[in-house]
């Protein structure tokens, strides 16, 4: 079993795959952030995932790995 220290670099470039793959600029840059609250924005209302959208599902492993 992998360790948290080992996890988090794991999950995190897996996440930036798929967004870099759905058309985010991620690059783990300070801007990449601006990228990240428009995926919140697009994907969440009110601090509640949207039905049907990114965080609609696994949301907890999706929030680790952003």
């Amino acid at each position: 079993m992998a360790s948290l220290k080992e996890d988090i670099p794991v999950y995190a470039n897996r996440i930036a795959a798929a967004l870099i793959s759905e058309g985010y600029k991620i690059d783990f840059s300070i801007h990449s952030l601006l990228q990240l609250d428009q995926f919140f924005e697009l994907h969440s209302k009110d601090g509640k995932a949207l039905e049907g959208g990114r965080l609609s599902f696994d949301i907890g492993p999706t929030l680790f790995s952003l």
